[in-house]
C-alpha cells in the first residue's frame, strides 16, 4: 500500500505570525464542472503523527481543495519557541488559510488533532464551515490525558510503540506494512521528547467553549482503544453533532480506507 507513504509538492510557508509550517495543497479538479464555492477541506493530525494521516484520502475528494499541514512540533514543522496550545493551533489554521486566500474552510480533524478543530470553530466564528472530528478525545478530558507529559519523558520507546500499535483494530493489527508506518511516525518524534511534552501540556489544558454552532460529524472507530468507549458520544452531545461509526481502530483511514472515505462522504454530502 504504497499510497500510506507517498504525499508531494509541499512547501513550508511563513505565517504572519512569524512562524514556519510544512503544508502540502493539492487544487480542486476543474475539470469536473463544479459549481460550488471552492470551500477547501483543511485536515488536521493527532499527536505524534504527520499529514501521512490523511495522504490515502487525498485523491478520493478530487471536488475538493485539499489543505494538509504538520503542526507544530510535527513532522517536518519544528518547534518555534513559543507556547504549543490550542489557541495556538487555531490561530496557525487561520493563517494558513489567509495565506493561500481563504476565508473559511471544512476542517477534518483525528484524535488530539478535534481539539484544535472545535478551537478554531470557537475562535473564529463563520470560519469553521463543518467540523468532521475522528476518533475524539472525550470532553471534558479524562485524568489520564494529564498523565501524558510525565509518560512520553519517561517511557521507553519500545513501550510507547507497542501503546500505539495496539490501537489497531484486530483486521489490521498484523499488517507489517501499517505497523512500520507507525512505527516511522513515531521515531521522527521521540528524537526530541521535550517539545512532545510541551505539546500535551498545552493541550492539558484545552476546555471546551463550543463550535458556535458549526454542523459537527463525529466519527467513532468501534475497535478504538486509544480513547475511552464514550468519548466520541460526550463529544458528539456537547457540539449537537452527529455519529458515524466504522469498524476498525484508531488509525481509521490506513485500516479501512474504503469504509472512511463513505463516512467522510456522508458528512460532506450532508
Amino acid at each position: 500500500m504504497a499510497h500510506l507513504y507517498n504525499s508531494s509538492h509541499g512547501s513550508r510557508i511563513t505565517l504572519r505570525s512569524g512562524k514556519t509550517l510544512y503544508v502540502e495543497k493539492y487544487d480542486r479538479v476543474t475539470d469536473l464542472q463544479i459549481e460550488t464555492p471552492d470551500t477547501p477541506l483543511l485536515f488536521i493530525h493527532g499527536f505524534s503523527y504527520t499529514i501521512k494521516t490523511w495522504i490515502p484520502l487525498l485523491p478520493h475528494f478530487p471536488q475538493y481543495t485539499r489543505i494538509v499541514f504538520d503542526a507544530e512540533p510535527h513532522g517536518r514543522t519544528g518547534a518555534s519557541g513559543g507556547p504549543i496550545n490550542t489557541p495556538n493551533h487555531a490561530i496557525d489554521v487561520n493563517d494558513i488559510l489567509t495565506y493561500f486566500g481563504y476565508g473559511s474552510a471544512i476542517l477534518i480533524a483525528h484524535s488530539a488533532g478535534t481539539m484544535i478543530a472545535m478551537q478554531f470553530a470557537h475562535d473564529f466564528p463563520g470560519k469553521a464551515k463543518k467540523l468532521v472530528l475522528l476518533g475524539p478525545l472525550g470532553q471534558p478530558l479524562s485524568p489520564e490525558v494529564h498523565t501524558g507529559p510525565h509518560l512520553v519523558r519517561t517511557l521507553p520507546f519500545e513501550q510507547i510503540l507497542a501503546i500505539n500499535t495496539s490501537w489497531l483494530g484486530k483486521q489490521r493489527k498484523d499488517d507489517a506494512e501499517i505497523l512500520a508506518l507507525i512505527e516511522s511516525e513515531l521515531r521522527q518524534h521521540y528524537g526530541n521528547r521535550e517539545d512532545l511534552v510541551r505539546y500535551l501540556e498545552g493541550f492539558a489544558a484545552f476546555e471546551f467553549e463550543g463550535v458556535n454552532g458549526v454542523e459537527t460529524w463525529v466519527i467513532k472507530g468501534l475497535q478504538d482503544t486509544a480513547i475511552s468507549a464514550d468519548a466520541p458520544g460526550s463529544v458528539c452531545k456537547l457540539t449537537n453533532g452527529t455519529m458515524l461509526e466504522v469498524d476498525t481502530g484508531h488509525f481509521f483511514a490506513w485500516e479501512d480506507l474504503s469504509a472512511t472515505v463513505a463516512a467522510l462522504d456522508t458528512a460532506l454530502k450532508s
